[in-house]
């Protein structure tokens, strides 16, 4: 059988800082292609692109780069929140995946094994604290957190950024609203800029914001300053999923594949929640979500046989439904 793969242009850059974790992941999947018979045809991805037709489903498998909605006999690859895992899902990536919409699979998620999901929490634990991994690069971390020490981080995304299209508000009346209720409240809030912003309008609204007494704008190692917060607020970030390991409360304004284990807001009148959370350790049943979604839905890519077994069961699927 044929098998569809975008190739990205990761893959020649070699000043990306994906590049080798785009090629980890394609020598992987081409592995378990190989090794199970199939024709691969690579294909040139276009980002935001419709010059190229999707391929047949009745042709074969597509894996489709990047893509939000891949479509039938498809499954979007796309790197997830942190280096090594990845999505090879039916439904897309963010808040247009599997689990972002599937209230089953959320359920069955939170049965998961906790004392996996607490090994697999506690590594990644150690590897922000000796590694500050994360998907962009950060500044170095400091000697020591300084404990709880303001009340709200907000770390911004790339204004552009196709999942903002899923939250409920804008960047730019988010932060407003933020300021304001830190003004009211007299608590301190921390921003940050993403790391890739180039937006002028976004620089302008931190400038403003930067003037309040209660707001710090910050370039700070997210790990720092999610150690150093009482609760943070994403759309749907990747740095949620980061603020869900380090056992934070968390609290989301857009659709995600980690929103069901977060505080959803749906007016920004509600931001005062944010605001007033006692510490406590996560509850167990979103340990059991977050340990499923880092160990099971998404897929580390470095694991070559874990990526056999999944994309054996794609391949699987497709003959399945074709008698």
């Amino acid at each position: 059988m044929k098998v569809f793969v975008d190739i990205p242009n990761y893959f020649w850059k070699s000043d990306d800082p994906d590049r080798a974790d785009v090629r980890t992941t394609y020598v992987s999947l081409f592995a378990a292609l190989s090794r199970l018979g199939c024709e691969i045809v690579a294909r040139p991805f276009r980002p935001f692109s419709d010059t190229l037709e999707r391929p047949d489903p009745k042709e074969g498998l597509h894996y489709a780069y990047h893509a939000r909605e891949p479509g039938p006999g498809a499954y979007c690859i796309k790197g997830a929140a942190l280096p090594d895992l990845w999505y090879l899902d039916a439904r897309g990536y963010s808040g247009w995946c599997a689990l972002a919409h599937d209230p089953k699979l959320q359920a069955e998620s939170a049965q998961y094994d906790l004392a996996a999901a607490d090994a697999v929490i506690a590594a990644y634990q150690r590897r922000f604290q000796t590694e500050n991994l994360s998907r962009y690069a950060q500044p170095h971390r400091r000697t020591a957190a300084s404990g709880d020490g303001f009340a709200v981080f907000y770390p911004l995304q790339v204004n552009n950024d196709e999942v903002l299209k899923l939250s409920r508000f804008a960047q730019f009346e988010v932060l407003e609203a933020l300021v304001q209720t830190a003004e009211r409240l007299r608590l301190p809030v921390v921003v940050k800029r993403h790391p890739l912003c180039a937006s002028d309008h976004i620089g302008q609204a931190l400038e403003a914001a930067a003037r309040s007494e209660f707001v710090t704008v910050s370039d700070a190692s997210i790990h720092d300053l999610i150690a150093s917060s009482g609760a943070v607020l994403a759309a749907n970030s990747g740095v949620g999923v980061q603020a869900l390991v380090h056992g934070k409360p968390v609290f989301t304004l857009a659709a995600s594949e980690y929103a069901h284990m977060t505080t959803p807001l749906s007016t920004l009148d509600e931001l005062d929640a944010a605001f007033d959370v006692p510490a406590a350790p996560p509850p167990e049943r979103i340990r059991r979500q977050l340990g499923f979604l880092l160990n099971e839905y998404w897929l580390n890519t470095s694991d070559e046989e874990a990526v056999f077994q999944r994309v054996r069961s794609h391949v699987e699927a497709w003959r399945a439904d074709r008698g």
